[in-house]
């Protein structure tokens, strides 16, 4: 014989003057809660890494901007190029180096930066690195 064995098998009982609360709320009052809300946002900020921006030197700075120059002179074929620029980071200091292949639609020398055929625009001075495609 068990210990529970005289009440295992007892009807259930039913409040006389109120429904029972459904499951899903009755679930709802032992849900966890965060104490410090925004807490768990913060502290995965703070631990996401960024990067320092580099420093071109001149060689790289040079070659660049003939491959730009080469660009703009032959814009009407709209050359493919590999890309790889630095984006600031919208919240911490540093930021991140993203890699783009794409066409370029134009070269805007007023404003200085890569105008892409998907709308991408990238400022000239934050490119690190640039490749011609061939189509």
């Amino acid at each position: 014989m068990g210990k529970y064995d005289d009440i295992l098998n007892h009807p259930r009982l039913e409040p006389k003057n109120h429904l029972r609360m459904p499951i899903e709320k009755r679930a709802a009052q032992f849900a966890p809660f965060a104490a410090l809300e925004g807490f768990d946002d913060q502290y995965a900020e703070s631990a996401r890494i960024t990067s320092e921006r580099m420093e071109l030197d001149e060689d790289k700075a040079l070659a660049i901007s003939q491959t730009i120059n080469w660009i703009w002179e032959n814009i009407s074929i709209r050359p493919k190029v590999e890309v790889t620029y630095f984006e600031a980071d919208a919240k911490k200091s540093g930021g991140k180096y993203v890699f783009k292949k794409e066409s370029v639609r134009w070269v805007d020398f007023y404003d200085r930066k890569l105008v892409f055929t998907d709308g991408t625009t990238v400022p000239i001075a934050d490119i690190i690195e640039i490749d011609m495609k061939m189509q």
